[in-house]
């Protein structure tokens, strides 16, 4: 190989550990939440809906009977409650608002409307362009990144021992970039892989365990094996994991595995490094980019490229298909607008068109208002 070139549980919910006594969750929270995410459910899915029902129950705490639901409860929250919220997090807390209302009437602890009537209500006073549509945010930008990530490899390698900690790092940052952008996989899921589990770099697959401890299979192409290779080519340490830090404060024997948040810093980094390299090119600053987007943009490619709504969930592991269907509408978009544009027939083509229908041409037209100009110029003693 030219080197040059290019399982774990989660823990039960401590409960009162994540309320926040500031911000109270509404009735019944914890059986809900124990219903939707369980206790092996991920912690970072759990923090998120609890975040969630603490923003509408403190919504509902400004009004006289908080627990007293009307069939324009969503509504309100929404209109009141949500006005602040960029379209992403509307969407996020108003999903789990639902769920949650959704819960109430079916457990029966609550005299509430039917999730249908609310869900009505909120379509047709709202509107789904008021509330938002949530979009998954996909960008080339990522390819950009991976080839950052490979110079800073190809670099240290030249000037640098193997065994140096710098070597370590840009090769290790380069093929966690590459992972992700061949697995699509979670930071999370990324950090918690063994050497094992790609055979070394050998296997064209890889176990991944991601949301509620759920296991599938994500893909490792031949640029992503060999990055891992390369990287683990030059390690010295007895560590199982695939990605370990390299740090004054981590063993030289059996260092850690990074972690989910770790990924995050790297591909921040090499997003600046990457803004630096195109200095020339500012409207890069506007592009977000993190280890979620890498995730997005496979999903994106996948649409588009027209697996169906089904493999791309499995792929992704996915809980709610109606996190895949996002993919499949902004994909059906595009495509809309690549058709329409392919049938769209340029201004002067129609121009022409037209003329012919009418019994005219362009010439007639010319000569006429020439001739309407000279009369006006003729006409006017005053200019």
């Amino acid at each position: 190989m030219d080197v040059a070139m290019l399982t774990y549980p989660f823990p039960e919910p401590n409960w009162l550990a994540l309320a926040e006594p500031a911000r109270p969750l509404p009735p019944q929270a914890e059986r809900f939440l124990a219903a939707q995410v369980g206790s092996d459910g991920s912690p970072n899915t759990l923090q998120t809906y609890m975040t969630a029902l603490r923003a509408f129950w403190a919504y509902r705490l400004t009004r006289a009977k908080p627990e007293q639901y009307e069939v324009s409860t969503l509504t309100d929250f929404v209109l009141a409650g949500l006005t602040r919220h960029a379209p992403d997090t509307r969407q996020l807390y108003l999903s789990v608002a639902s769920k949650y209302l959704a819960f109430l009437e079916a457990s029966g602890s609550a005299d509430i409307p039917s999730a249908a009537a609310m869900q009505g209500h909120l379509k047709v006073s709202v509107g789904r362009k008021r509330i938002g549509r949530r979009r998954r945010e996909a960008t080339p930008a990522v390819y950009l990144v991976v080839e950052t990530a490979e110079r800073l490899a190809s670099a240290t390698i030249a000037d640098l021992p193997g065994s140096d900690p710098q070597t370590l790092l840009a090769l290790r940052n380069a093929a966690i970039v590459h992972v992700l952008l061949s697995t699509g996989a979670r930071a999370s899921e990324i950090a918690s892989l063994s050497q094992g589990d790609t055979d070394y770099g050998r296997a064209a697959t890889a176990r991944v365990r991601g949301k509620g401890n759920r296991v599938r299979t994500v893909r490792l192409d031949e640029t992503a094996r060999i990055a891992i290779q390369r990287y683990l080519h030059f390690r010295r340490d007895q560590s199982k994991w695939l990605f370990v830090a390299h740090s004054d404060r981590s063993s030289s024997v059996t260092p850690g595995n990074v972690t989910g948040r770790l990924i995050w810093r790297i591909v921040s980094d090499l997003w600046k490094a990457t803004q630096a390299r195109y200095s020339e090119r500012p409207e890069l600053a506007t592009i977000r980019l993190s280890p979620h987007i890498f995730r997005h943009t496979v999903g994106d490619t996948l649409a588009k490229q027209g697996a169906s709504i089904h493999a791309i969930r499995q792929y992704l592991g996915h809980r709610s298909i109606s996190t895949t269907q996002l993919y499949i509408d902004d994909a059906g978009d595009e495509r809309v607008m690549n058709e329409i544009a392919a049938v769209t027939p340029s201004r002067a083509e129609a121009l022409r068109t037209a003329l012919g229908r009418l019994h005219l041409n362009a010439a007639d037209g010319a000569s006429r208002g020439q001739d309407e100009s000279e009369t006006r110029e003729a006409g006017d003693p005053a200019e």
